[in-house]
């Protein structure tokens, strides 16, 4: 299979899937036939019961909402490392970016040429009734490196897979992940250590405060509210998922160039308003909380019809990603919604959120 990548592979994700019907079918194969049908590499997570069933019927849904209406009701969420689709427990897919920026920052500290080597990217793949073991001695041997503390890893066998190109640390994570395991690499870039997750995973990030760094770290810390922001000297400091960091830097002060709150526009400056295109870049978090940062940004109202919502099997909840360059205030609204299977009416200043298909 040649898997999609890059920009394909996003755009893949936001495409609509005209029709989709399962009944009683197991979610392996529910998860093979999307990742088959869609190009789309998916792994998933040896803790997940592939056999419990999944009931289904959906038309003109993105496959970003697809992947989270399998997910959630079952406890699991889903995220992406480079060109492939995770799919496990939730709480596991909610930290699984972060811990890769955390060994990829670990990496960047090494000597160069150790650097180069945990950098190296190779596709992975293995046979039905691997063994994890096996697979830790394959990569151990591709970077040339002995791999400790392979007794925390039971024995197992797993279902074969097929993964487009990774960096090492990056396969090195979605293995050990499945082991509520992490990695630690030596300073000179000659040994690795399997070791248990940390109760805490976060990124630490330093940002220019802007003229008023009181000001930006008080809404950042309204915008992310499980991060730890404060300012240091001019500088805002944030720990946090990477998540966050990246919602964080596309708000006004950074790179997004939505403007802040602004008073009510007259009825003869409406057509003024329009005029405003927005950029957001990498936008990605629950659809409820996005919404309410649009209208707070935008000085508009945000309505969602929570029970439409529901009668359509649409959560609020679920986790959205979209990028839009130079875009009105509708096709903003629509890029955000989209992922979930949603769309808008727009009664003057008030956006109402609905099912976009009742």
């Amino acid at each position: 299979m040649v898997w999609l990548t890059g920009e394909a592979l996003q755009a893949r994700l936001d495409a609509l899937i005209p029709k989709v019907f399962w009944s009683s079918v197991p979610l392996r194969t529910v998860v093979r036939s999307l990742s088959t049908n869609q190009r789309i590499a998916i792994l998933m997570d040896r803790r997940v019961d592939p056999e419990q069933p999944v009931d289904l019927s959906l038309s003109d849904v993105a496959v970003r909402a697809l992947l989270e209406r399998i997910a959630e009701p079952r406890g699991l969420g889903w995220t992406q490392i480079g060109s492939v689709v995770y799919f496990g427990p939730a709480e596991t897919a909610a930290i699984l970016r972060t811990l890769s920026a955390l060994r990829h920052d670990d990496v960047a500290k090494l000597p160069p040429a150790a650097a180069a080597v945990f950098r190296r990217s190779e596709p992975l793949a293995w046979e039905d009734f691997a063994t994890p073991r096996e697979l830790f001695g394959r990569l151990a041997q591709a970077a040339g490196r002995t791999i400790a503390g392979l007794d925390r890893v039971p024995h197992d066998l797993w279902a074969a897979a097929d993964l487009p190109a990774l960096p090492w640390v990056d396969r090195l994570t979605l293995l050990a992940v499945q082991f509520d395991l992490t990695f630690r690499i030596g300073d000179d870039g000659r040994s690795v250590e399997l070791t248990p997750l940390p109760e805490t995973i976060a990124l630490v990030r330093r940002y220019p405060g802007g003229r008023d760094p009181q000001r930006l770290a008080q809404q950042w810390a309204e915008l992310a509210p499980e991060s730890q922001v404060k300012v240091v000297g001019n500088d805002v400091w944030v720990r946090g998922l990477l998540e966050d960091h990246e919602r964080l830097a596309s708000t006004p002060g950074s790179k997004t160039r939505i403007p802040p709150k602004r008073p009510a526009t007259p009825r003869g400056a409406a057509s003024k308003r329009q005029e405003i295109r927005f950029t957001v870049q990498n936008a990605k978090g629950p659809l409820d909380r996005i919404l309410a940062e649009l209208g707070q940004k935008l000085g508009m109202e945000v309505k969602i019809d929570r029970e439409a919502l529901a009668r359509a099997g649409i959560s609020p909840h679920q986790t959205v990603a979209f990028s839009v360059q130079d875009a009105t205030v509708e096709a903003l609204f629509e890029a955000a919604l989209r992922p979930a299977g949603c769309t808008f009416r727009r009664e003057g200043n008030v956006i109402v959120v609905v099912p976009a298909s009742p």
